[in-house]
């Protein structure tokens, strides 16, 4: 379990630091493609929607991971014994 963590969590935070550093220019992009899209066919924003989309849901999953992993230090990190906060004391 640790191992897939060990993939995951970076992958992820990683994912997320690129996707804000390369924000603007995602945008900068999507514009003029949806305006020549929904000129030419009438058809929605889609491609701005999904570059917002995306962040928001690598800024969410870097929320989760943070919000668990301090949930886990909390419950004692790696000495906790696996005790979760439903267990009486």
């Amino acid at each position: 379990m640790i191992k897939r963590r060990m993939r995951t969590i970076p992958t992820m935070v990683g994912a997320f630091l690129v996707v804000t550093a390369l924000l603007p220019v995602l945008i900068a992009v999507a514009v003029p493609v949806d305006a020549v899209r929904s000129l030419l066919t009438g058809k929605p924003w889609m491609t701005l929607r999904m570059v917002a989309m995306a962040w928001v849901y690598l800024a969410s999953e870097v929320v989760v991971i943070a919000v668990s992993g301090a949930q886990w230090l909390v419950l004692g990190g790696p000495f906790g014994g696996g005790r979760r906060l439903t267990d009486s004391a």
